[in-house]
């Protein structure tokens, strides 16, 4: 009887192996022989690929245009994670998409950069676009074309990218209007006070009656948008940026909103505020409509608290399972919980707001607070009113103790944990992002992107 070697294993044996692990394992499989590297031109290994571009290490450069070759014409979806303010990184992202452009199978696809522009030198003169950006653009364009059934299209927070998307959208209405599903349209803005709204025909989202996710920043929200959203079958998801609002906002309806949640009974509402200095402070007063299906509402770095905003949050009592409230650490608003003076300006204060949105809102499991002092005896009562969170972020150095009922920090967090019913600890600055830490040590649209881009995933 011969003697059977593995790297004689019948092509069929080989593909089923491959089909169980993970991309990692498989290219590690493959370039152990020869006849096991056919294994990678199988089409049943090429469905989805993760694309991961970074300026730290150059065999991730070697590693993506290898993948770019043996699967770019040939996937159907695909990631691309990137270091957008590195321009070799950008330049090979363009790479990437350059082969993706012609191929008719592609179905969806994400952008993750790692900050919200792009770094993209040289200035087209007659379009006023940056080259590279301009490339970039030509091929997410032929990609629209040219893909048989788009149904994702995510550009990933990057304002750069969302730039174009009044473009974007005609041609999917025109190519993809009844295979899209989810759309990433919001953005993160580079300069929050002052930026670029391309125009955008909100009617053009009642074309898309398919669609189950869209994001898109609150600068185009009003009861149009609703009323377009409305033609749609089954929107499950709708995720708003806010950054600034114009004096001249519409805003949305109460009655706008009951409507759509008539129309979209099964929609979740995730509100986004990113250095919304305006909008925060507006919050209570009209922003917040009763009739929204409000599931998510997270508010980073806009340097105000406000309670009678949160404390709005049990009009929504049975819908609202995220609460973010985060600023870096020293800010002149940071001891509002635990100060007596400022019960004058902010008198519903007298009770920490997030112990009334523990209380109310019982659908909460997941409840983040940073850079606001809080008291380790709320810390505990926000535990037993709502023993059901599976999320509790608070850092160490927000937790403060009166002098007379000082108890050690491993006290609480034990009691914390009695109550929630898992092993819980408050956060160590060590494990923190460099800019709860310090404003200015480290960017925001690092800490914030990775976190707001999950409400895209169902």
């Amino acid at each position: 009887m011969s003697e059977i070697t593995w790297n004689n294993l019948p092509s069929v044996i080989l593909y089923e192996v491959f089909s169980y692990l993970p991309r990692k394992d498989i290219l590690n499989a493959s370039s152990s022989c020869k006849l096991w590297r056919i294994g990678l031109h199988h089409p049943k290994l090429g469905k989805k690929i993760n694309f991961k571009i970074s300026s730290n290490n150059s065999q991730s450069f070697l590693r993506t245009q290898f993948l770019t070759d043996l699967y770019g014409h040939r996937v159907k979806a695909v990631t691309i994670t990137f270091d957008s303010i590195d321009t070799p990184s950008v330049e090979m992202m363009e790479t990437v998409l350059r082969a993706l452009s012609s191929n008719a199978n592609l179905q969806e696809i994400n952008f993750e950069s790692s900050y919200c522009s792009l770094a993209c030198p040289g200035t087209d003169c007659e379009s006023g676009i940056p080259v590279l950006e301009k490339k970039i653009i030509k091929n997410v364009q032929e990609i629209i074309t040219n893909s048989r059934a788009l149904n994702v299209l995510n550009f990933g927070c990057n304002e750069d990218l969302t730039l174009h998307i009044g473009s974007f959208l005609e041609l999917l209405i025109k190519f993809q209007a009844e295979s899209i599903s989810t759309l990433g349209l919001a953005s993160v803005k580079e300069d929050f006070n002052d930026y670029v709204l391309p125009e955008l025909d909100v009617t053009h989202f009642a074309s898309f009656p398919n669609l189950q996710v869209l994001s898109v920043d609150y600068d185009y929200m009003c009861d149009e948008l609703l009323g377009s959203l409305n033609k749609t079958t089954g929107l499950q998801r709708l995720i708003i940026h806010v950054h600034g609002i114009e004096e001249n906002h519409p805003g949305t309806s109460n009655r706008a909103w009951e409507t759509f949640t008539q129309q979209n009974s099964k929609c979740e509402l995730s509100l986004n505020l990113i250095h919304a200095y305006d909008a925060v402070e507006v919050l209570h007063n009209g922003f917040l409509q009763p009739a929204m299906p409000l599931t998510h509402l997270r508010v980073f770095f806009c340097e105000q608290l406000n309670a009678p905003a949160i404390h709005q949050l049990s009009r929504f009592s049975n819908t609202l399972r995220t609460l973010w409230w985060v600023d870096s650490f020293n800010s002149s608003h940071a001891d509002v919980l635990i100060e007596p003076n400022d019960l004058d300006e902010q008198p519903e204060l007298g009770v920490n707001p997030f112990i009334i949105a523990a209380w109310r809102c019982s659908k909460l499991t997941e409840l983040v607070v940073h850079g606001y002092k809080m008291l380790a005896e709320d810390v505990v009562a926000i535990s037993r009113l709502r023993q059901s969170l599976k999320v509790f972020k608070l850092p160490e150095s927000d937790i403060v103790f009166f002098p007379m009922n000082r108890v050690p920090l491993q006290e609480v967090e034990k009691e914390v944990t009695q109550n929630i019913g898992h092993s819980w600890s408050a956060t160590p600055d060590s494990e923190l992002h460099s800019v709860i830490l310090n404003p200015t040590g480290g960017e925001s649209d690092e800490f914030i992107i990775p976190i707001v881009s999950q409400d895209l995933q169902i």
